[in-house]
């Protein structure tokens, strides 16, 4: 179970599929008044209530924006031991961290439903041919006293529109009685700070060093539940969500930011900007 406290704490709490060799830590939080979600892509993860599914490109409540991105070699690490005695190891050398600006679009409400979350994939590319694939959702609430446990069963189904072969990892932002115009920032979507029980890899630089680093995103579909029945939306065409972005050469990686001050960058974790 999901545990989804409406405080200011973050809640680590690891999940491990036992199907995959790869072992990575789900980390479910809340900050202010956005819950922050990440989990694990597995076919384990397909145990909550049966859901329909429809296939349909559906008005979206959202705009996206890349507001940050860096790629580059992560400074050593120590490598640990998990409580079951594995050891584990950076996934990536050569690790990535997006930061997207979300913002509720005005005048925009899908009818007949509790809640809604949004999917996106964000995939992250080198002009070597290396990618890296992840998900994103976002959603907000329209009925007021949409519970925690509501919450739980929505987000988990973000597990079922998507291509667990191509994707990684799904996390995202539930921001509860989100208003028009507000605007919200991800926390870090990418390979920086994942941890698996295998030897570190070049990640994004498997192919060789890159030229160019590209981030793009494109919605997948959306999920709606009312009265406790979930219902997939999987867009019947790939919408490109936002422009993408390429970054600019930076500290032996790459880089793009509109959110950290440039007076700043020198005393800012580029892999995590954003405490």
């Amino acid at each position: 179970m999901i545990d989804l406290t409406r405080n200011n704490r973050n809640k680590a709490i690891p999940r491990w599929s036992k199907k995959q060799r790869n072992l990575r830590r789900a980390i479910f939080g809340l900050v202010l008044a956005a819950v922050t979600l990440t989990i694990l892509l597995s076919a384990s993860f397909a145990t909550t209530t049966a859901s329909s599914l429809n296939t349909t490109s559906n008005v979206t409540q959202f705009k996206l924006e890349t507001a940050y991105a860096f790629v580059g070699k992560t400074p050593s690490k120590m490598s640990y031991t998990a409580s079951n005695g594995v050891i584990m190891h950076p996934s990536s050398q050569y690790p990535s961290a997006v930061i997207l600006r979300i913002t509720r679009l005005p005048g925009v409400q899908i009818p007949s439903c509790d809640a809604e979350i949004e999917v996106y994939g964000v995939k992250i590319s080198s002009g070597a041919g290396s990618e890296e694939n992840h998900v994103y959702f976002v959603g907000t609430n329209y009925k007021s006293s949409f519970s925690d446990s509501e919450l739980s069963i929505l987000v988990e189904r973000a597990n079922d529109i998507v291509d667990q072969s191509v994707f990684t990892d799904a996390r995202g932002n539930f921001n509860f009685n989100w208003t028009d115009n507000e605007s919200i920032t991800s926390h870090v979507i990418g390979s920086a700070g994942y941890y698996w029980n295998m030897p570190t890899t070049l990640g994004l630089w498997a192919t060789g060093k890159p030229d160019t680093i590209l981030v793009s995103i494109h919605r997948i579909g959306s999920i709606t539940t009312t009265e406790g029945s979930v219902t997939i939306h999987k867009d019947t065409e790939s919408r490109e969500a936002t422009p993408p972005i390429q970054l600019d050469s930076y500290e032996g990686g790459f880089f793009y930011n509109t959110l950290v001050p440039t007076k700043e960058l020198s005393q800012t974790d580029l892999f995590q900007p954003i405490p």
